[in-house]
């Protein structure tokens, strides 16, 4: 009845262990996805189309990286009107120049988003699209805000209502800017950013945010545990097949051994098709010398002041998003974990009970 019990103990941590996986993982691919940028926030103005077709202008007869950069602004509500329904609803507006998927956690569902230029197109979340047209499927339909009309390109996926629109205005001021850059210069971003702006006479009053380096930091950490506890069965399985050596004769002591190798090498590359590399370790993590600790303690110092900033930005969902993730990690790695913890043991103590039982 005891072991009936443990086996029952057993499989629910199991489950919840493949349960919490799966969210994180899940978690960790939309995050590393959708935060591949260094984030530029002003507090005051911003920074203006004109001046940032110059500074671009100027970067590539400079010679230098040239990312790719969206300008994008936040407007807090806006009234989206469906005239042939003579229905309306409120959702947020973000007007953008570049790529819209850099400006807010979303995904699509339905079309595509608009390109830059399509200054006649717009998206919209899901739970305005149903609530204008009685259906998420609502891409090529016409919708009305501030007098003028779009054609919705796409649907998307999000957590609050939103239309998206691509600025036509090149005289409107954008607070917020996304760098992407390609290849290696990715992760010297913040630097090449910082550089771009300062170079280029671009205003300076703003606030930094190496967006790629935190969404794979929090990638790599969401999908720590389950690699801990992957590598721990390799090293427990491969020490209990040496030790237990004698009791198998050559052929089959070979025949095991590459069976068992070969299945977790085969677990190993699945996972890591599942979460990719289970450790990140960018240029700026790892020091000149391995006795040089002041670069993780400035590097640490770095990362919390870059979350305590996002706390003091305007809102916007981007933000938000990544500062609630950063400040939930420590939870999110301790329950899967703590859970990988009890399942070993309990497959331990098992091991040892029966070996116990059975001495021969």
């Amino acid at each position: 009845m005891k072991l009936n019990k443990g086996k029952i103990i057993l499989f629910i941590l199991i489950l919840a262990a493949i349960w919490f996986t799966a969210l994180n993982i899940r978690e960790a691919a939309y995050i590393t996805s959708r935060y591949t940028s260094v984030s530029i926030r002003y507090k005051e103005d911003g920074v203006k189309l004109q001046s940032l077709k110059a500074a671009l202008e100027m970067e590539k007869a400079r010679g230098g990286s040239i990312p790719e950069i969206t300008a994008w602004k936040w407007v807090n509500e806006v009234t989206v009107y469906n005239n042939s329904l003579n229905r309306s609803s409120q959702a947020a507006q973000i007007i953008a120049a570049g790529n819209i998927e850099n400006t807010a956690p979303m995904s699509i569902i339905q079309g595509n988003y608009c390109f830059s230029g399509d200054y006649h197109g717009c998206v919209l979340d899901s739970e305005t699209a149903y609530a204008l047209f009685g259906t998420v499927n609502a891409a090529g339909n016409r919708v009305t805000v501030n007098q003028t009309d779009y054609i919705i390109r796409g649907v998307v996926k999000t957590s609050f209502p939103v239309i998206l629109v691509q600025g036509s205005n090149e005289t409107i001021a954008y607070p917020n800017l996304e760098f992407v850059y390609e290849g290696r210069d990715r992760e010297a971003g913040e630097q090449l950013a910082a550089g771009f702006i300062m170079q280029n006479g671009l205003p300076t009053g703003y606030m930094i945010i190496d967006s790629f380096f935190l969404g794979k930091l929090l990638g790599s950490a969401l999908c720590l545990p389950v690699w801990i506890f992957y590598l721990l069965i390799c090293l427990t399985a491969i020490v209990y097949f040496i030790r237990h050596r004698k009791s198998f004769t050559t052929p089959s002591f070979v025949l095991y051994g590459l069976t068992g190798l070969f299945t977790l090498i085969t677990c190993g590359v699945f996972l890591y098709l599942m979460t990719g590399a289970p450790v990140y370790l960018p240029y700026k993590i790892i020091p000149t010398k391995w006795s040089d600790f002041n670069n993780w303690e400035n590097l640490i110092s770095v990362i919390q002041n870059q979350v305590n900033r996002l706390g003091y930005l305007p809102p916007n969902s981007r933000d938000i998003l990544l500062r609630d993730e950063l400040i939930k990690l420590p939870f999110k790695i301790t329950v899967p974990g703590s859970i990988f913890a009890l399942i070993y043991c309990c497959v331990i103590l098992y091991r040892c009970r029966r070996s116990s039982s059975h001495p021969g």
